[in-house]
């Protein structure tokens, strides 16, 4: 019976796909359909709504034995993979991206967090669901964590020297050099699957130093279970709280008092 609904959520998602460059549509008129009107993918899209459904339509295929579903999301992908080097940081996607062009390179803000999150974590669960065959989306996360590891991971200053790792995000466009890139240091609760993320790459690679780093991101954290966001400043340092919405700034930051 569950079985059932999936092909019949995969048949109804499907059809967002019917555009002319068979990049999904994210809002989709089914009124609109039904009366034989061209729909056009976005021309501002958040990166995770179109690049996140992989891992769900593979393993719709792989059950069914449906190859259109894999078929779908794989077009969508080999976009992603065409761009990946050609966005304003190359090896990441920006947040907001032109999916009715495939263009990727009108947007700035690049980030693992919320809007872009399942994206990246995706990549390698996808790796492992199609058992290698193949190396696509290995590579793609390889070259991403480049990047993710050098201007998105950041160490915060903590009171007793914890080595532990949170993730930031980025603003750059086409004319900041890629030494003059700055990390905003945040920390979101939507990025609380990069220690996960890093964890299973690196198993895949046999990458002990990843494996490392995804240490320092999740089991050193005094968060324990990442269960809020720790955006905080100076002002919230005082006081021992973290209020969601705040960003890491200069001193030092009270990680003890995640309950407050």
């Amino acid at each position: 019976m569950l079985f059932q609904k999936a092909i019949e959520i995969g048949d109804t998602l499907y059809k967002a796909f019917d555009t002319p460059n068979r990049m999904r549509l994210t809002r989709w008129n089914f009124k609109a359909a039904a009366g034989g009107v061209v729909q056009e993918a976005g021309e501002s899209v958040l990166v995770s709504e179109i690049g996140s459904p992989t891992f769900e339509f593979t393993r719709l295929s792989q059950l069914s034995g449906d190859p259109r579903y894999f078929d779908a999301i794989q077009h969508v992908m080999d976009v992603f993979e065409d761009q990946q080097d050609k966005t304003n940081q190359p090896s990441m996607w920006p947040v907001v991206i032109n999916v009715r062009t495939g263009d990727f390179t009108g947007f700035s803000g690049f980030t693992i967090g919320g809007m872009a999150d399942s994206l990246y974590e995706y990549l390698p669960k996808e790796h492992m669901l199609l058992r290698g065959a193949t190396q696509q989306y290995r590579r793609l996360y390889e070259y991403a964590v480049i990047v993710i590891k050098r201007n998105i991971f950041h160490r915060p200053m903590t009171f007793n020297g914890e080595d532990v790792r949170l993730t930031g995000q980025v603003d750059r466009d086409a004319r900041t050099p890629s030494s003059e890139t700055t990390t905003e240091p945040q920390a979101q609760h939507l990025d609380c699957f990069a220690g996960g993320m890093v964890a299973i790459a690196a198993k895949i690679s046999q990458n002990d130093n990843d494996l490392a780093l995804a240490q320092k991101r999740v089991a050193r954290l005094p968060l324990g279970l990442q269960r809020h966001a720790v955006w905080v400043d100076a002002r919230d340092i005082a006081c021992g709280a973290m209020r969601e919405g705040r960003t890491l700034s200069m001193g030092r930051v009270n990680m003890a008092q995640q309950d407050e």
